[in-house]
């Protein structure tokens, strides 16, 4: 097993499995694991629904900027499974290609994410209003460039999360 030299984050839409599949990679490493989402709702003690609810996207956005340069600052490396809006600013995104060894977008289409929302949406506030499906749809067209642009690698994630632990392992190792 090798280690991390550097952080290792990984991208996506919301469902494409960043939490379960950086838990894992975290246990696989031995480093820490760290959810940007959880981190800054524990850093201001608010939930992300409240925020978006009493102070916008825009406020939200800069609250997860300011948590991103925090753990990036890090020096022991970790895992880091960021929120699906983090390439949305340039910053961000030059932040991640800097300070990480792998960015790793995990690519998923757009049913195989509507599906597992559908299943599993937990409290995540809706973006535009619209149903799952059709949200998913022009979100994930609004982002998808972003992403690829920000990955060192992109790895399909419409697979079972364990296969898609695996492939991470075998691109961190070689």
């Amino acid at each position: 097993m090798t280690g991390l030299g550097q952080h290792l984050a990984l991208i996506g839409y919301r469902a494409s499995g960043k939490t379960s599949i950086g838990i894992r990679l975290s246990e696989h490493f031995r480093c820490p694991w760290i959810d940007l989402d959880a981190f800054l709702e524990e850093s201001c003690g608010r939930q992300i629904p409240d925020i978006f609810d009493q102070n916008g996207e825009a406020y939200f956005r800069d609250l997860e900027s300011d948590c991103l340069k925090e753990i990036c600052a890090k020096s022991e490396p970790v895992v880091l499974s960021t929120g699906g809006g983090v390439i949305l600013r340039e910053e961000n995104r030059a932040l991640l290609r800097k300070t990480c060894e792998q960015v790793i977008y995990l690519e998923a289409d757009a049913a195989v994410l509507s599906d597992r929302l559908s299943r599993d949406g937990g409290d995540r506030p809706s973006l535009t209003g619209a149903s799952i499906e059709d949200e998913v749809s022009a979100v994930l067209e609004q982002r998808r460039e972003l992403y690829r642009e920000t990955a060192t690698q992109s790895v399909d994630a419409n697979r079972d999360f364990e296969a898609v632990v695996q492939h991470i392992i075998k691109i961190v190792e070689n």
